[in-house]
C-alpha cells in the first residue's frame, strides 16, 4: 500500500458511508497530517511570538487583539504564509483525494455505488467541510489559548 492510499475494499468497513472513509483517508495520510500541523504550529508559534514580545514593564494587548486573525503582531509571522499559501494547503489536504480516486480508478467504483451525482455531492460536501475545520480547528485553538494567555491584559489599539 502506498503512501496516503487506502485499499478499495476499506470502505465496506464503513458500511458505505463515504464521509467516515474520507476522514479515515485524510487521517491515515501523513502528508495531510503534516500539513494540517503546520498549520496549528504556524498559528500557536504567532501567539508565543506575542508573549515573547511583551514590553518589560508594559502590558499585553487585550486577548481579542493577541488571536491569529487580528494581525498585529511585530516582525516576521506567519500570516503571509498562511494566507497566501492558503489555496495550497487545503488543495493538499481536501483535494488530494480525487485526485487519486481518478488514478487509482476508484472513482469509478464510487460512481457505480452511488452514482454521479451522488459522488459530486459527497465531494462537494467533504470539500466544503474539511476545508472549514482545517482552518477552524487551528483558529479556536489560537483564540483559546490567547484567552488564556492575555487573560486581565488591559492594553488596546486606542478602541474602547
Amino acid at each position: 500500500m502506498q503512501s496516503g492510499v487506502v485499499h478499495r475494499s476499506a470502505l465496506s468497513n464503513f458500511n458505505g458511508d463515504v464521509m467516515k472513509y474520507y476522514i479515515f483517508r485524510t487521517v491515515n495520510n501523513k502528508a495531510k497530517l503534516s500539513c494540517f500541523c503546520f498549520l496549528v504550529l504556524a498559528m500557536l508559534y504567532d501567539l508565543f511570538e506575542r508573549v515573547r514580545y511583551i514590553p518589560v514593564g508594559g502590558d499585553a494587548y487585550v486577548p481579542g487583539l493577541n488571536t491569529f486573525l487580528a494581525y498585529t503582531g511585530s516582525g516576521f509571522n506567519f500570516h503571509a504564509l498562511i494566507f497566501w499559501l492558503l489555496p495550497l494547503w487545503l488543495m493538499l489536504i481536501v483535494s488530494d483525494d480525487v485526485i487519486e480516486d481518478y488514478i487509482y480508478g476508484y472513482k469509478s467504483v464510487l460512481i457505480s455505488k452511488k452514482g454521479k451525482s451522488r459522488y459530486a455531492i459527497d465531494t462537494l460536501k467533504k470539500g466544503f467541510i474539511f476545508s472549514f475545520f482545517v482552518m477552524f480547528i487551528p483558529l479556536i485553538y489560537n483564540m483559546l489559548l490567547s484567552y488564556v494567555l492575555f487573560d486581565g491584559a488591559q492594553r488596546t489599539l486606542g478602541v474602547n
